[in-house]
Formats: C-alpha cells, structure tokens, sequence
C-alpha cells in the first residue's frame, strides 16, 4: 500500500505544474542568440504610404492577428512575438479605461484589479477563447473572410497590463503583454524578434525604422479583410528597426492616424519597448543576460521554480491525506 503511494508521489513530481510559463535561464539564452537573427526589412521610403503596401507574412513572420470578438462585430488587432509563447501589442485592444475601472474591450464588463495601493499592474488569466483569438503564421487577420490562408492558431492563458493602475501612468500606458498557452513552431512565417533594452532611444530622428500591420485591403472587394501591409500603422503593431544585426522591436503603436493622403506625413502614437523592459523580465523571463547574472532567482527562472514549488504542494497534500487515513 506504501509502496503504490510513493510510486503515485514520484509520479506527480514529475508533472510539469507551472505558476508561470515565463522562460526559463536556458529558454531565455536561447532566445537571444536567435531572435531577429537573420531577418531583413524591407526598403521602404520612410514616411507613412497612402493604405500600406502589401506583405507576405514571411515579410515579417513576427507578427500576428488578434481578433478582438465584440458583442456587435469583430475588431483587429496586430501583435508582436517575442518567443515562443510571449507577445507584446496594444492595452486598448484587450481594455478600456472607464470611470469605475478598466473593462473588456469586448463585452465592458469590469476587469478585477487596481483596488490595492500596492498594486501597479493588471494580471488577468483565465478563459478568453470567446474574447480573443490569436492567429500566427499568416497574412489574413479576418479568419472568416480568407479561408484559404494557411494558420497557426493559439489561445491565450494571460494577458499583462504593465503601470495601469498608477494614476500617474493613464494618459501614457497602452501597452500589453500576452502569455499563450502552448509553444508556437517557429517556421519562416512564425519568428520571434527581439525586444530593444533599456539605453534604447526610440526617436532618434538619424534612425530609419519599419512597421507592419493587417490594414486594410481597398483592391478587395471586402475593403476590411486585413491583410497584413508594410508601412502602414495598426494597433498593437510593432515598430521595428535593425540592432546589432538582429530585427528587433523598439516601439508599439497604440494610435495610428489614417492614411489618407492628407495625414501621410502625420505622426502615429508609440509606446517604447525599453520604458517596458523590467515589466517584460519579470512577466516572461526575457531579460538581459546581465539581469540574470545580479539574480538568477527572482528573473527567468521563476518558470521551473513554479514546477517544484507545485509538485511540492502536491506531495505535502497526498502526505497529509495519507496521514489522516491511517490515523
């Protein structure tokens, strides 16, 4: 009797239970020396073009589509991967700032948080797969109206609101990090780039940078599908530029102005990665290799600590059972 008890024990051990699915030290290495490696931009004319220009998602393999699922209509958004389950994009698109709080973009019911001093951010996991879907691999964003587009798709477990509930952060704070709930396959249409550090000047007027996003499509017949187009803003879609060799995402535009041609050489609104660089470390585990030489504990490998401390919990709890049992 024993003996099959320890033998269940030993099992649920090995169970990979997470508090968190952030990257693990080894994860993270990895991630840097691959990220944004071997990517190039398209040239482009460094301005905004009247309705983008069409892209292939092999172009930019690291965004995706994020369909926002209102109660009247869908809404899109763009997003960028970061690795393998991490993504950064736009706060609007999952939240809205209301009198009483924030609320979902998709039903305005309120979302939990922000009622402690201590508190700073808005974690929310949890069921969205009837709120939000997430599309990678592709460059149709309108699932419903491009069918014959090949897809990867993926829920997501977590969705992160850095600074929102610092008074002080309103006016300036849209920004979001989305935790998926398996492993993307990276392929030439899915690839994570890497995310600029702190030091990072987001608006140094000498730098050329880049953006895509799923505008939309006035050639088609449906002028809304949401095809995937360089040079043309989108919420929650990435501005991109190269470092040191690498594709590497600085900035995420939280409010694009239309491009008609009057508003051509207008500028959009950005949220600079860098201001965002200790949020991203502590909720994925993609932190700069010198974070994690100060404190290997406290940074990336909160991912595997997840694994132990659960399965402790697990063997303490079958111990005590078993305790009152043969009591």
């Amino acid at each position: 009797m024993h003996m099959n008890w320890i033998s269940i024990l030993f099992f649920l051990f090995l169970i990979p239970l997470k508090l968190t699915e952030k990257l693990t030290i080894s994860e993270n290495k990895l991630r840097k020396e691959t990220c944004g490696e071997g990517l190039k931009l398209k040239k482009g004319y460094g301005r905004k073009i009247l309705n983008g220009v069409k892209s292939k998602i092999t172009d930019a393999p690291w965004n995706v589509a994020i369909e926002v699922m209102n109660e009247k209509e869908s809404g899109l958004c763009t997003g960028t991967l970061i690795s393998s389950r991490h993504v950064i994009t736009a706060r609007h698109c999952f939240a809205i700032l209301k009198d009483d709080g924030y609320v979902w973009t998709t039903n305005e019911t309120k979302i939990r948080g922000c009622e402690k001093d201590t508190e700073k951010d808005l974690v929310v996991n949890g069921d969205f797969s009837k709120m939000f879907k997430l599309y990678a691999g592709t460059d149709c964003g309108y699932r419903q109206r491009c069918h014959e587009s090949r897809v990867y798709s993926s829920e997501i477990s977590k969705i992160f609101l850095p600074k929102v509930c610092d008074d002080k952060q309103l006016d300036f704070d849209d920004f979001a990090i989305l935790e998926l709930s398996k492993n993307l396959e990276f392929s030439s249409s899915i690839r994570p780039i890497c995310t600029a550090e702190k030091g990072i000047d987001l608006f140094n007027p000498d730098v050329r940078m880049r953006l895509y996003g799923f505008g939309l499509d006035v050639s088609s017949a449906n002028d809304s599908i949401g095809r995937l187009k360089y040079e043309t803003g989108d919420s929650g879609g990435g501005v991109v530029r190269i470092i040191d060799d690498r594709v590497t995402v600085v900035g995420i535009i939280y409010q694009g102005i239309t491009c008609e041609v009057s508003t051509r050489n207008e500028l959009d609104y950005i949220a600079s990665v860098a201001f965002y660089t200790d949020d991203i470390c502590r909720y994925t585990g993609i932190c700069s290799l010198e974070v994690e030489k100060i404190d290997d504990s406290t940074s990336a490998t909160s991912g595997t600590s997840g694994k132990i401390y659960f399965s402790f919990l697990l063997i303490f709890s079958f111990c005590h059972y078993i305790r009152i049992n043969e009591n």
